[in-house]
């Protein structure tokens, strides 16, 4: 099986290609062009963003893509909305293909319920980090137009913390604010997802 994978130089995406390789997963990570990414494995192909008429073959011949770029950093402003958009009209043809998001658990999907603390704390944030949030939200919003089979796992502040407890996905509450995930974990869940049917079309929060 052959997975693309966007970000593959960041925290988790480092994660993601190093967990896909050691279940012998094909893997293309697509990087900034300024990236010092070196792939480790014969298994790993490594192709810049900015090479863009080869990143559509390599989608095209692809099982599933993951994305697991952020908006944090000042050049990456919109990535991930910039990252659907590029993405949907290419797996709108095949749209069996299966495509996983990463966002934060801050992130209003369309079916959302706030409760009184995420009510209060949310416009907080838009002034904070508006940016982050509305491209964040903006690119659940082009998603949930298109026809493709998506899932976007939301996540808390993530720690560095190795896998210490059983997590679990929900779309029927959201993590409070204070709540923390490890990286491991949030790795394991988006590959698990993979071959999951349970949130098609969904944004579950993970525990």
């Amino acid at each position: 099986m052959q997975v693309t994978v966007f970000g593959a130089n960041g925290k988790v995406g480092r994660l993601v290609v190093n967990m896909l390789v050691q279940k012998k997963y094909q893997v293309i990570a697509v990087v900034n062009s300024h990236s010092n990414f070196i792939p480790k494995n014969s298994l790993i192909t490594v192709v810049s963003l900015s090479n863009q008429s080869s990143l559509k073959q390599f989608i095209k011949s692809s099982d599933a893509i993951i994305s697991v770029v952020s908006s944090w950093k000042k050049y990456n402003r919109y990535s991930l909305s910039n990252t659907m958009k590029f993405l949907i009209p290419i797996l709108s043809k095949n749209p069996s293909k299966r495509l996983i998001s990463l966002t934060g658990s801050d992130a209003k999907d369309i079916d959302d319920n706030f409760n009184i603390i995420n009510f209060f704390f949310h416009p907080i944030l838009n002034r904070i980090a508006k940016d982050v949030l509305q491209d964040s939200e903006n690119h659940l919003k082009i998603l949930h137009q298109s026809n493709i089979n998506w899932t976007v796992l939301r996540s808390p502040t993530m720690k560095n913390s190795s896998s210490t407890k059983v997590f679990y996905l929900s779309i029927k509450k959201r993590p409070p604010i204070w709540h923390r995930v490890s990286r491991t974990n949030v790795t394991i869940a988006i590959i698990e997802l993979l071959d999951s049917k349970e949130f098609i079309q969904k944004a579950p929060f993970i525990f």
